[in-house]
């Protein structure tokens, strides 16, 4: 039996997963592109970190109110985690935190953060774009389920494996905003046709409330549509890396600009951790 078939399939008397540790975990991050920690948080902590959320709304309903979509819904919060000490809370998690310290084999930070009322419903893409490290690879996305995922409320897919994917470098043709855009379409392309090509099947992440799932930073996924309009997947998702990294974006990862040192500021976090110095909160579109 793998490591991830012991993760998914072992069940105890109670019915559920074994317990983790953050060396297992990490493991299966290495081997597999992802890991799956149950329970995590509690239906509590869940519950405050979504009134939080409402609450943030309540107190920006201007801005708020340009971003609801056609189902009453809003579009993702970014940066929720620099004003709510409840996702701060979650984020800092021993088990969550100490798979990172040993992924990265470095102590781990956080970057940014989002809050979903529904799914995203996005593509088949890898995050590497837009959280590129040098050395390669030293950044993870970790995803709270805020509540029980349900199939027909776009749940997450994904591509075990996916991230051993080696992908040619693409070059944009420019710093535009189009041209950055054609060649993250072109790339994302690539990966798509790969896992295709591969004929590595879509795993759906239908995870209960409170649980915690981890991603590499190229595995492929995303967020399959939502078959029961109006259903919500509400979940807050967090960027992390290594404290010691630099992080660059799409502009370096496709060489419309080169790499260069930049100033990285952080400031102090819950549990003794940092987070990236950012301005504020701010909603965004889903995609």
């Amino acid at each position: 039996m793998g490591l991830l078939d012991f993760i998914w399939g072992s069940r105890g008397k109670d019915g559920k997963p074994p317990p983790h540790t953050a060396v297992s975990a990490a493991a299966n991050l290495h081997e597999q592109g992802f890991v799956h920690l149950p329970g995590v948080l509690t239906a509590q902590e869940c519950d405050r970190i979504c009134e939080a959320f409402n609450d943030y709304v309540d107190q920006h309903r201007e801005e708020a109110d340009r971003f609801v979509m056609q189902t009453g819904r809003h579009s993702r919060l970014t940066n929720m985690h620099l004003v709510s000490e409840e996702a701060q809370l979650a984020i800092s998690k021993p088990l969550v935190m100490d798979t990172l310290d040993v992924f990265f084999s470095d102590r781990a930070f956080v970057a940014t953060s989002l809050f979903f009322e529904q799914s995203s419903e996005q593509a088949i893409h890898r995050d590497t774009p837009f959280f590129h490290t040098r050395p390669n690879n030293m950044f993870a996305g970790i995803w709270f389920a805020l509540e029980d995922v349900h199939a027909d409320a776009g749940p997450l897919q994904y591509f075990p494996g996916g991230h051993k994917i080696e992908i040619e470098p693409i070059q944009a043709a420019g710093t535009a905003p189009s041209e950055l855009g054609d060649a993250f379409n072109r790339y994302i392309g690539r990966v798509a046709e790969e896992v295709n090509r591969r004929g590595i099947p879509p795993h759906i992440a239908l995870i209960k409330k409170g649980d915690c799932f981890i991603w590499h930073p190229e595995l492929p996924h995303g967020g399959t549509p939502i078959r029961s309009p109006g259903m919500t997947r509400k979940s807050m998702v967090f960027h992390c890396a290594p404290e010691q990294e630099t992080m660059y974006g799409i502009e370096e990862y496709f060489g419309a600009v080169p790499f260069a040192p930049k100033e990285i500021r952080k400031v102090p976090m819950m549990a003794g951790r940092s987070m990236l110095q950012l301005e504020r909160p701010m909603f965004a579109p889903n995609n």
